[in-house]
């Protein structure tokens, strides 16, 4: 994770920024942005792949649903999600 953001020094030991189910913000992003690319025919596909990524099988709704609330939490958070995203090539959000 850069240590500058916007002119903000981010904290990584900060809860908000800790990993959730051993994916942190970054992986989380390109994940999340790499299953929209895809488009999975359906939630198994999906759920395949993401196992194939390191994903624990089953653990993709609690990861996304726990940074989505942290986005919305936590500007700095949804702040990084945005350059994040931008950066794989799709904006969501």
């Amino acid at each position: 994770m850069t240590a500058m953001m916007q002119g903000q020094a981010i904290d990584p030991s900060a809860p908000q920024w800790l990993p959730i189910n051993g994916v942190d913000l970054d992986r989380y992003t390109w994940l999340y942005v790499e299953t929209l690319r895809q488009k999975f025919p359906d939630a198994q596909s999906a759920e395949n792949w993401l196992a194939s990524q390191g994903v624990a099988p089953g653990t993709w709704a609690a990861i996304n649903e726990g940074w989505q609330q942290r986005m919305r939490a936590h500007m700095d958070v949804m702040t990084r999600y945005g350059v994040l995203s931008s950066q794989y090539g799709i904006h969501t959000v």
